[in-house]
């Protein structure tokens, strides 16, 4: 493997002036950036450029893909500058200003007008004049929240009720939650109890807002005052169900990569839109503009500005702090060093909020917090709200109460602004250039912060280079080192094998000495083991024979023996059969007739359903009558009935077997196998479809009319005589058969498996075949089947004699034939 040529080598050399030109300027590239849009649409020049400066593939693609996610980074990060300040202190009014438009609603008053979070951002792609505008409804979690927040206050659980009177606070609520819930008094609403059909209709939107378009500012800011900032006195339920508004539109004033975004008032009277500015800017805020006017003094004493910048510190937002002293023109003769000296308190009293924050402490004038950790409001705890598009916020990490405060404050300073409107008595005064200034400030961060991006790319690739350049040399330099040990290497392999080589001529010689001498020794061994191999043979030959020739004198015994017990047993048989042939059937007649005449009276409907059911039939009256079992009973042998003689038949046969000594175990089974299958012919010639019963029912005929029943008896008398004697052989027959059969497998299964094939006792070569699956030798036949040829030849193998039994009506060689 050291030898082997190495795939980076070729390129090695070829690397470090592929990427010479890596050290070009960029300059050109970043000028053009101006905002993220800008490197948005740069993004395919910019990985061309870094594929065609980098020999690597991968390293481009590498630099090209942390691009892609810093530049989703900036897009989904833009600053939100936040206008904070207490109801009436100009934060919309400033805003109009800046916009250069009257486009939000503004009230020269302490009176609140801003009522939900309003986000302003600048699109190019817009034409001039035309503003577009989308209203964001509550998820039904928010809105549970604010439900709950104003039971709370209507309880009186409100212990930081923010500087605002109680009764105005529960006024409020009667009139949120009766809009809400109309029909049932405020103080009676719970957070389960069902809104009203506008609310769910509102709240069961979960599509995305549609956006609406104007012409004008004029028509926005209407729009704003009847459906969203005034909207208690025109639509209360859009007003509690507004989260956020979004208006684009063509501000030049405003950063293409910000947002201005006007929040309600920290010391609104209505508490619901105060905690909807905190719930904001504790989330989204990055620049926190403080608007405070002019005129307002005594900043460590005001317990006013105190509470909005502890509400600040609990957001964690005290950073890049501006202070805004709207209003200029309300106090012309303050001096700049007065100014100077609140701003400087304004600090102190940063400083001093996030300390306390930081110590887990609450201001000295701040009232206990609600021992409700689920009634409290929103400014005395710490809530994980959805972000700007109605999702866990993707803008910026989520701040949890657990997270400390940072010790820093940013303070940018503080500028002076007059934004006022025009009045009967004097024109608009707008002076906001240094708040322009600022808004310029930010727009040059993010295009520096665009930029650098750019910047930090390239730097990474330069480095990336200059470490491959490394690479390649210090991979060169261990070339040559490899090289140079696989020199060495192969002197030492080439030694090794000469030796080796004369090590294995050496085994060589000694194996094959080796090898002769087993062998010679083998020869000898396997001639010992083969004479001692031929006289085991032979003893075990000798006992093989000696222990066969015994097995096959005591089997020659067992069939001498079992050939004696099957004769005794055959003549038995015989003497059964003649019995029965020699019986006349008179009395057997007599039975039947005498039955049939017994179930003639009174009517002769007894004996006409006697007939009809072919001679078994039992009356509810008169018992019952089967003529097959009288028949049976009327065969007399031996002062016995046909079924006892039958079983004392089976008894005598059976003794002789029974008494034999020493009688194989497949002998002894065979033969309660045998015997009980011919035990079954009895039931086969007196049960339902036998021979009886089909000579019984041939004789019974029922002509009808006059005189039926002595006509019947008559027909079935006169039958009964022709056939009787007939059928006592038949069953004489069938019943001497099957026992014939069993005798007759017993003594061939014995024959075939005692003694050895000869002339007396072929095996399968020279059997016939079985007559059903041909493919077996016959070895015996059906036990108790009607036949008339007896003795019968076997004419089925094992496998098929007990279906031929069960299944063949007739024998299969003669096929009954009579």
């Amino acid at each position: 493997k050291i030898l082997q040529p190495r795939w980076w080598l070729p390129r090695s050399r070829e690397l470090p002036a592929a990427m010479a030109a890596v050290a070009d300027p960029v300059d050109g590239i970043i000028a053009e950036i101006g905002s993220v849009a800008d490197l948005e649409s740069a993004l395919p020049r910019i990985s061309i450029d870094l594929r065609a400066r980098c020999a690597q593939a991968q390293v481009a693609g590498v630099l090209e893909r942390s691009l892609r996610r810093g530049v989703e980074c900036l897009a989904t990060r833009f600053p939100r500058i936040c206008f904070l300040g207490k109801t009436g202190s100009g934060k919309t009014s400033l805003m109009n200003a800046i916009l250069g438009l009257p486009l939000l609603p503004a009230e020269d008053t302490s009176v609140a007008v801003t009522s939900s979070v309003t986000e302003i951002s600048h699109d190019p792609s817009c034409q001039a004049g035309q503003i577009l505008v989308s209203q964001d409804a509550c998820t039904q979690e928010q809105w549970e929240e604010k439900k709950r927040f104003l039971i709370a206050i209507l309880a009186g659980g409100m212990a930081d009720t923010g500087g605002v009177a109680e009764e105005e606070m529960k006024n409020v609520a009667r009139t949120v939650l009766s809009a809400a819930c109309p029909g049932i008094a405020p103080e009676q609403v719970q957070v389960s109890t069902p809104d009203c059909e506008e609310c769910q209709r509102r709240l069961g939107g979960r599509g995305p807002s549609p956006i609406i378009s104007f012409a004008s500012a004029g028509e926005v800011r209407e729009w704003l005052r009847n459906r969203v900032h005034l909207a208690e006195s025109a639509d209360v339920v859009q007003s509690l169900l507004t989260s956020k508004v979004r208006i684009m539109g063509h501000f030049p004033c405003i950063p293409r990569d910000a947002i201005l975004v006007d929040l309600p008032g920290l010391e609104d009277s209505n508490l619901l839109r105060s905690s909807v500015a905190e719930r904001y800017f504790s989330l989204f805020c990055t620049h926190a503009w403080f608007c405070l006017p002019k005129a307002e003094g005594r900043v460590l004493s005001n317990r006013g500005i105190a509470r909005q910048v502890r509400t600040l510190a609990r957001g964690g937002n005290l950073g890049n702090v501006l202070m805004i002293r709207t209003r200029a023109d309300e106090a012309a003769r303050k001096s700049a060093a007065s100014l100077d000296r609140e701003h400087e308190d304004f600090k102190q009293l940063c400083k001093t909020e996030l300390q306390l924050l930081n110590d887990g402490r609450s201001a000295p004038d701040a009232e206990p917090a609600s021992s409700s950790a689920g009634e409290g409001p929103p400014s005395t705890r710490r809530r994980l709200e959805d972000g700007p598009n109605g999702q866990q916020s993707a803008e910026g990490e989520s701040r949890t109460v657990s997270e400390p405060a940072s010790d820093e404050v940013s303070f940018i300073g503080y500028i002076l602004a007059t934004a006022a409107p025009a009045t009967e008595d004097m024109e608009a005064e707008i002076r906001i250039d240094p708040v322009l200034a600022k808004l310029k400030e930010v727009d040059t961060q993010q295009k520096e912060l665009a930029r650098s991006l750019v910047r930090s790319i390239y730097a990474d690739l330069r480095t990336e280079i200059a470490r491959l350049e490394e690479e390649v040399m210090v991979r060169e330099e261990e070339a040559r080192r490899l090289e140079g040990e696989a020199r060495r290497l192969e002197e030492e392999a080439r030694l090794d094998r000469e030796r080796a080589e004369e090590a294995r001529r050496q085994q060589e010689q000694t194996r094959e000495e080796e090898v002769r001498r087993l062998e010679e020794e083998a020869k000898r061994l396997e001639e010992e083991s083969r004479r001692q191999r031929e006289k085991v043979a032979e003893a075990a030959r000798r006992r093989v024979d000696e222990a066969r020739l015994q097995r096959e004198e005591a089997r020659a015994r067992i069939m001498e023996r079992l050939r004696v017990a099957l004769a005794a047993c055959g003549e038995k048989l015989q003497t059964f059969r003649s019995s029965m042939r020699a019986l006349t059937g008179d009395q057997v007649n007599a039975a039947v007739v005498s039955e049939l005449r017994r179930a003639r009276p009174p009517n002769g409907r007894t004996l006409q359903a006697v007939v009809t059911s072919g001679g078994m039939y039992t009356s509810p009256t008169r018992g019952e009558f089967d003529l097959i079992d009288t028949f049976v009973r009327a065969v007399r042998i031996d002062g016995r009935d046909l079924p006892s003689a039958f079983n004392g038949l089976l008894q005598d046969v059976q003794r002789p077997l029974h008494a034999f000594d020493g009688l194989p175990g497949f002998l002894v089974q065979a033969q309660e196998f045998h015997f009980r299958a011919a035990q079954q012919q009895i039931n086969a010639v007196t049960t339902r479809g036998g021979v009886i019963h089909r000579a019984v029912a041939g004789a019974l005929f029922w002509p009808g009319g006059q005189g039926a029943s002595d006509a019947a008896i008559s027909y079935a008398e006169g039958q009964l005589q022709r056939s009787t004697r007939a059928t006592l052989q038949s069953v004489a027959d069938q019943l001497a058969g099957g026992l014939e059969q069993a005798l007759e497998s017993l003594r061939a299964e014995a024959a075939d498996r005692l003694l050895p094939p000869n002339a007396e006792n072929p095996r399968t070569e020279d059997s016939s075949m079985c007559i059903i699956c041909h493919d077996a030798p016959a070895v015996g036949r059906a036990l108790f089947l009607p036949c008339v040829c007896s003795p019968r030849p076997p004419y089925a193998c094992r496998a098929c004699i007990p279906g031929i039994t069960l299944q063949c009506p007739v024998c299969p060689m003669c096929r009954g034939r009579r």
